[in-house]
């Protein structure tokens, strides 16, 4: 058995006591200066001993003073073994190996970005094992799961169209062995995150045949443009079809998206100014949980717990000398808005203060106390600062974040970029109904707007043409007038 103190800085806390109690046994008391004038015998009568009661109440001080610091310090005798817990999240890229990687509508082409993106992906993934798959007209495990990051990252710049013995692009095959692998690993649960520039209709049908009725999400990084590019081969040729055209390789986006939505993922199109790997970490970050590993750790018991009990003997003793009573009426006593949140800072963390205010409908103090963009932007929303909560549900490009983005647009009055935002959200989740059900909103004010703007302009024409007849007929009886002085003119000169 080894005794080891937990937190051993609590110990500096007794450096006061032991200067409190040098200082009192230095100072004399003050009875002693009289007793050199007053007669023995008389000294007894007019000057008061040292009060036991005094004496009584520092020792009790210094014992609880004494037993509270050694239990913060948290006195230990014994560790306690734990089991130690892992992240039991699963994954597997999958890489799209086909000929037309080569196109280089992504500069400097589609095999370069895909490795690009691949790279920050693995670089930013925190816990769990990743195992890596690349296909094109079959698949192949290029490494089993790991949570080595380093081997997988040595593995991308070997991977390359060339290297694959089989031609074209079976993506089928390709989910069927992360299946295995993520089955092979024991996850029951895992997400496939497929890096590629496009699907067959046939293929579509095929995947989603595979991963119905199974716990697997699929997640897709869509590569290259709808308009499409040559495909320049490594020799710098032109791919060519049997009837020496050049083959141009498009990407069509829709079938992705169905792909993703119909296996509870999503589909983000990679570009090189954004690769969407943030997006892609947080939708990783859903089904993040833990499982025991064969490790074991341990840890020190702490026993201050059972010291604290010894400090009820002095409080219950203290009752007879109201010393509780002073402690009660301090912590009971009533505490002003100036101190509010330190006392509150003893209980609980300011995150949980803002949630409690949130939740109180205090969304203006809640806004001031959240830390997270998001739940400040749901504050100031809530609140009814629009113009503030914009901006920072701007940092969130998720559907989440695109359909409160839309929201406040609409309460500015901005109904045009509204309607923008429910469409981009609509395209990243097809299925979010509350976004198709503020859309229609949305377009109903628009065309509210449009038919009022119209009457707006009708009726201004309508008080524009009335001014424009009168300058019309102005100008007619100017005409005649200077007709008949035309006339009174000629009759002057016949006259004559």
């Amino acid at each position: 058995m080894t005794f080891h103190f937990i937190r051993p800085e609590w110990l500096f806390s007794l450096l006061p006591l032991v200067a409190l109690a040098i200082l009192l046994w230095r100072t004399k008391p003050s009875s002693a200066g009289w007793s050199r004038f007053i007669a023995p015998h008389l000294a007894k009568l007019l000057v008061e001993n040292t009060n036991p009661q005094r004496n009584y109440n520092l020792g009790l001080l210094f014992v609880c003073w004494l037993i509270a610091t050694i239990a913060l310090a948290g006195p230990s005798f014994s560790k306690k073994e734990l089991p130690v817990f892992a992240s039991s999240q699963g994954r597997v890229i999958v890489m799209d190996m086909s000929t037309s990687l080569f196109a280089n509508d992504m500069p400097p082409n589609r095999l370069t970005q895909e490795k690009f993106a691949a790279t920050d992906l693995i670089n930013s993934l925190k816990d769990g094992e990743t195992g890596l798959i690349a296909y094109a007209g079959d698949a192949f495990i290029i490494s089993p799961l790991t949570q080595d990051k380093a081997t997988l990252l040595n593995l991308l710049p070997t991977l390359s169209p060339s290297i694959m013995p089989v031609q074209g692009s079976d993506v089928s095959s390709a989910i069927a062995k992360a299946k295995e692998l993520l089955g092979q690993s024991g996850h029951v649960k895992g997400d496939i995150i497929l890096l590629t520039d496009g699907v067959s209709a046939k293929q579509l049908g095929l995947v989603n045949k595979q991963l119905q009725g199974s716990q697997y999400r699929l997640a897709v990084m869509a590569l290259g443009s709808e308009q499409g590019s040559p495909i320049q081969l490594p020799d710098g040729q032109l791919l060519k079809d049997n009837s020496n055209q050049v083959v141009i390789a498009k990407t069509d986006y829709s079938l992705l998206q169905q792909l993703a939505s119909a296996n509870n993922g999503i589909m983000l199109p990679v570009s090189a100014a954004n690769n969407q790997v943030s997006r892609v970490d947080s939708w990783l970050s859903d089904s993040t949980s833990s499982k025991a590993t064969d490790l074991k750790g341990s840890t020190w018991q702490d026993a201050g717990a059972y010291l604290v009990l010894l400090l009820l003997i002095p409080a219950l003793l203290s009752f007879r000398y109201g010393l509780v009573s002073v402690l009660a009426l301090c912590v009971l006593l009533p505490i002003d808005n100036a101190h509010a949140s330190v006392w509150n800072d003893l209980w609980q963390t300011q995150a949980q203060q803002a949630q409690q205010a949130f939740d109180n409908k205090d969304y203006k103090q809640a806004a001031d106390q959240f830390k997270d963009p998001q739940w400040q932007a749901s504050a100031l929303y809530k609140a009814g600062d629009y113009a503030k909560a914009l901006p920072l549900f701007e940092q969130d490009n998720s559907a989440t974040g695109l359909y409160n983005q839309a929201n406040a647009l609409i309460h500015m009055g901005k109904i045009d970029e509204s309607i923008k935002q429910y469409q981009a959200a609509l395209t990243l989740e097809p299925n979010m109904q509350a976004a198709k059900d503020n859309l229609a909103i949305a377009e109903k004010l628009k065309q509210q707007q449009d038919n009022k703007d119209k009457q707006n302009k009708s009726d201004k024409d309508k008080q524009q043409k009335p001014s424009q007849q009168d300058k019309k007929q102005g100008q007619s009886g100017q005409e005649q007038q200077q007709g008949q002085s035309g006339q009174d003119q000629q009759q002057g000169q016949s006259g004559q």
